[in-house]
């Protein structure tokens, strides 16, 4: 923001400096190359008395391109490589994937003195975080990551947070473009049980309304022993309050899922002890549908057993209407 009110400076001593005949201005002209275009410095988006101009920068990701903006509130999608580190004693795994975040952002607030609007984002496992974005300086702390507000549908930034290894062992280089300025949520999770035993009556199903989407594919390399890599799918899945499905494959043809608490029996389940698999109807992000299958010999309700079951968890991503 600094830099858009020097540069606005600097324009007006050159419209002063022709007024007054003067011949060199190649020092203005080398700013001038970078238009200020991208919003009004005078404040927060509810505090300007006019309308910023408003931007769509020549950026895409999945095909998507941004949506016109005048704040950051609305849906994001993200993506990043990354490389990450996990230390052992005689040895360390590394890891080299590809990340993909689908989030909402809803203005919650803003500081007294106007510079810090405050924002509402669940992260992929269901914890509620607090975003922030600072006028002063066009920078933006979203799940803990420092970034850059380029425009209010482009953000850019780097990052060591890790997801899988050490603390701050990871190398992120994030771009985010807004694909929607709604507020409303980005999907649904809805979860049902079939019993195999007739004379039972099945569960109702569960509906979850989806706050965040993330995809993460990566692969982990040992150094320093002597195994073989191991490459992982994940699909993530943010409701609220702490609530959330994950999905794993892995190249082996392994799963294993966390697949909800408000269905009592399901705690983490895995391929040892039942059946799993994965139909995805639409892979294209970030219109994703999926189902997720389970089937096992024993489900328990407040320690009863019930039998032999199926359950389907129907996934999908759709995000909402400008």
């Amino acid at each position: 923001m600094l830099f858009k009110m020097r540069l606005a400076s600097l324009v007006s001593v050159l419209v002063l400096l022709t007024a007054c005949g003067a011949e060199s201005t190649d020092d203005v002209v080398a700013d001038e190359a970078t238009p200020v275009v991208d919003q009004d410095p005078s404040g927060p988006p509810s505090d300007r008395e006019e309308d910023p101009v408003e931007v769509t920068p020549d950026v895409s990701l999945f095909g998507l391109s941004p949506v016109e903006s005048v704040s950051l509130q609305g849906v994001w999608i993200g993506t990043t490589d990354y490389t990450e580190r996990e230390s052992f004693s005689d040895y360390y795994l590394s890891y080299a994937g590809t990340r993909t975040f689908i989030i909402k952002l809803d203005q919650r607030s803003q500081s007294s003195d106007g510079t810090q609007v405050y924002y509402d984002v669940v992260n992929c496992f269901g914890n509620e975080k607090s975003g922030s974005y600072n006028i002063d300086d066009d920078s933006a702390v979203i799940l803990g990551r420092s970034l850059n507000v380029q425009t209010f549908n482009l953000m850019t930034g780097t990052s060591s947070i890790s997801e899988h290894g050490d603390d701050d062992s990871g190398a992120e280089d994030w771009t985010w473009i807004k694909i929607s300025n709604s507020t409303a949520d980005i999907g649904q999770v809805v979860t049902s049980v079939d019993l195999n035993n007739d004379a039972l009556s099945d569960p109702e199903p569960v509906t979850h309304s989806l706050k965040s989407f993330c995809r993460d594919t990566y692969t982990k390399s040992p150094v320093g022993r002597n195994f073989a890599d191991e490459t992982v799918s994940l699909d993530e899945l943010g409701f609220e309050n702490n609530t959330n499905y994950i999905f794993a494959s892995y190249e082996s043809g392994y799963m294993d899922a966390y697949l909800g608490p408000e269905l009592e029996h399901f705690d983490y389940v895995d391929s040892d002890t039942e059946t799993m698999s994965l139909s995805v109807i639409n892979a294209t992000l970030p219109e994703y549908n999926a189902t997720y299958y389970v089937s096992g010999a024993d489900y328990e309700v407040n320690g009863f057993s019930k039998g032999s079951y199926d359950m389907n968890a129907n996934i999908s991503v759709v995000i909402p209407h400008l």
